[in-house]
């Protein structure tokens, strides 16, 4: 049985509103069908859409965007952590099973707020994701990555 991701989920995944994932869907960027009247998207097209290099792009500047505004300082909150882990990978089994577990850890967050932004470059085998949160909840998202310390 297919995976199946709501389009509030999948814009929580892609930290990006409602709106700009029913954008993808109507311009054919992002695959996805009706089940029950709502629009449902498989893994596998989730795969594809952040694989896209148009996208990854996009990803990118948001992430160097982020990046610059740490850099500056830019913040509204009163405590702010931004953490950048960049996680070298064998194949792209192991980092999609990384990326659920660092999905399942954000969405049963219980208080505060984390979002983050992920690229992989296949070319290089390399991970980078950039999180955002409170201290608590980046703590518990880095500690993810401890296991694969060496």
């Amino acid at each position: 049985m297919k995976e199946l991701f709501t389009v509030e989920e999948v814009a929580k995944v892609l930290d990006v509103h409602t709106r700009t994932v029913r954008r993808y869907i109507k311009e054919e960027k992002l695959g996805a069908s009706k089940v029950g009247g709502q629009w449902r998207v498989d893994k596998e097209n989730l795969k594809k859409f952040m694989n896209n290099e148009e996208v990854v792009e996009q990803f990118q500047k948001k992430q160097d965007d982020i990046i610059l505004g740490l850099m500056e300082g830019k913040s509204n909150d009163n405590v702010t952590i931004h953490t950048i882990v960049d996680f070298k990978v064998e194949n792209e089994d192991e980092i999609e099973k990384l990326c659920g577990r660092v999905c399942n850890t954000i969405n049963n967050v219980e208080s505060g707020n984390i979002k983050f932004q992920y690229t992989y470059k296949a070319e290089t085998g390399i991970a980078r994701f950039v999180f955002k949160g409170d201290s608590k909840n980046i703590s518990m998202v880095v500690s993810l990555f401890e296991e694969y310390e060496k």
